[in-house]
């Protein structure tokens, strides 16, 4: 009877010890799952990268607007949003950084950019590595499980719950910021970043070469009058193909000696009279993006 008794008590006693096991896990272990889960080295091992696929965007009503991505370590990247085909004309916006320069475009008019969003943006190219690699300190906080919402339609402003998925939660900071992370508790792919009052929800995951990236990803900021969704789906990921220069350089920002401007009357000061100027640096002003400059 003894020996019945405790061969009955075994499994039960197995799976105390493994979820122990499981609990005990430190934050850098589950960080080093997930990034594993990805691809590993290959998911920041990369010198370039292109997303293709969509964008939903409401103007009274929404659009599906051609979304596309193309990024070069380490410091360039251009975003694509075009509705041209969804709304007739031309109806498109575009996102620039090339090094410590950002700039925008709206249907082919340049406009001042954000360069602190834009290395946000390029940062979440490298997905849960960047987390990994980059953090200065991590806390594992209380396990929660991660939503995943749809619409009926797409002209339908109404979210509902259809999936939901247990996840380790994971509280990186880097430098001011604090991004928690949702980590999937069984397979370990990155679930959710939310940081301030937007969150990042990454959903149905394909393998892209050797890296594992989600396909579906919805984009919910907070504010006063409730959420604000937006929706992403990406339809092709490649790395490490031949980007032309020239996208990151389309109505770049130029410098002037004796005054600096930017190019199709973005914006410009004047009243600097060296003869040479070092760029340290662009700024974004509470109207304009203008340079900051010294003499040499």
């Amino acid at each position: 009877m003894r020996n019945r008794a405790t061969t009955k008590a075994l499994p039960g006693l197995l799976l105390a010890v493994f979820s122990l096991g499981f609990q005990s896990m430190s934050p850098q272990d589950i960080l080093s799952r997930s990034v594993k889960a990805h691809g590993g080295d290959k998911l920041s091992n990369w010198k370039s990268m292109t997303i293709k696929g969509t964008i939903d965007m409401y103007d009274g009503i929404t659009f599906r607007a051609a979304y596309a991505l193309y990024a070069q370590a380490p410091d360039k990247l251009r975003v694509e949003e075009d509705m041209t085909a969804a709304q007739g004309g031309r109806y498109f916006y575009d996102y620039f950084m090339n090094g410590e320069v950002a700039w925008s475009r709206r249907n082919l008019v340049p406009d001042r950019g954000n360069l602190e969003e834009m290395k946000r943006w390029m940062a979440r190219c490298y997905g849960i590595a960047y987390y990994a690699n980059k953090a200065e300190s991590l806390t594992l906080k209380a396990d929660a499980a991660v939503e995943w919402r749809e619409k009926k339609d797409i002209q339908s402003r109404e979210y509902k719950a259809v999936a939901t998925s247990p996840a380790y939660v994971v509280a990186a900071t880097i430098g001011k910021e604090t991004f928690d992370l949702y980590i999937d508790k069984e397979n370990f792919h990155f679930l959710q970043e939310v940081s301030g009052r937007t969150r990042r929800v990454f959903w149905n995951f394909k393998k892209f070469g050797d890296v594992i990236m989600p396909t579906q990803l919805l984009e919910i900021t907070a504010g006063p009058r409730g959420e604000q969704i937006t929706p992403y789906t990406y339809e092709s990921v490649k790395y490490n193909v031949l980007i032309e220069d020239w996208l990151f350089t389309e109505d770049m920002p130029k410098i002037k000696v004796g005054r600096w401007a930017l190019q199709h009357r973005v914006g410009y000061q004047e009243g600097h009279d060296a003869e040479s100027v070092e760029v340290d640096g662009a700024e974004r002003g509470p109207e304009r993006l203008f340079f900051r400059v010294r003499p040499h």
